[in-house]
């Protein structure tokens, strides 16, 4: 089966897949389906890398403004 245009297709271990089933059975997870919960974490995921990637960039930067003594 293809993919609908747009998207693709990812393949992810069982254990993985399991442990989403696990906590999307948990209606009080707010979960319905494995693809909301899989979009989100991986949103959530770029959304931090790029907060630390932007916060590594501003402080080393700010590093290499500064006067150092040395």
């Amino acid at each position: 089966m293809m993919p609908r245009k747009g998207y693709t297709t990812i393949a992810l271990p069982n254990v993985l897949i399991e442990q989403v089933n696990d906590l999307i059975k948990n209606k009080k997870n707010g979960y319905v389906s494995k693809p909301e919960f899989i979009k989100e974490a991986i949103r959530d995921k770029i959304r931090i890398l790029k907060q630390d990637n932007s916060f590594f960039v501003k402080n080393t930067l700010r590093g290499l403004t500064k006067k150092d003594p040395c």
